[in-house]
Parts: structure tokens; C-alpha cells; sequence
């Protein structure tokens, strides 16, 4: 059976506001596992996997899509 990740969209999201809406998202919101939804935008995706490094979680790019990133 396929799990339903809870999903962040990270498009119209400013730079100056991507670490906030992460931490709300995994920090106060509670969420462990996610698949967050950077579109096609390597830096944005650089941005993103930064912080999850940072945090030590662990995740992975879909080779069937790589505008997601899967958080576990």
C-alpha cells in the first residue's frame, strides 16, 4: 500500500522566507515525513536540501521527478 505524504508546495515562496515556512512545516506542524514541492528551480532545490542536511533528515529526488524532493 502506497503511504500519502503530507505535502509542502514551495512555489511563490521568497528565498528570505524558506527557512520559516520549513521550520513551521517539520518544527511546529509536526511533521516527520513530506514530500516538498520545489518545481524546477535548482536553487530553490539547493536551498532546500541545505536545510534538511542541516537537520539531519533524511531524503531523496524522485528519478521520475525532480521538481520533489521525498523527506522520510
Amino acid at each position: 500500500m502506497k503511504k500519502d505524504y503530507p505535502t509542502l508546495d514551495l512555489h511563490g515562496v521568497y528565498y528570505v522566507d524558506l527557512e520559516d515556512v520549513l521550520a513551521n512545516f517539520f518544527f511546529w506542524d509536526g511533521h516527520k515525513e513530506a514530500i516538498i514541492i520545489t518545481g524546477q528551480s535548482y536553487d530553490m532545490q539547493q536551498k532546500v536540501i541545505e536545510w534538511l542536511e542541516e537537520y539531519d533528515y533524511t531524503y531523496h529526488i524522485p528519478y521520475n521527478n525532480e521538481g520533489r524532493i521525498v523527506v522520510r
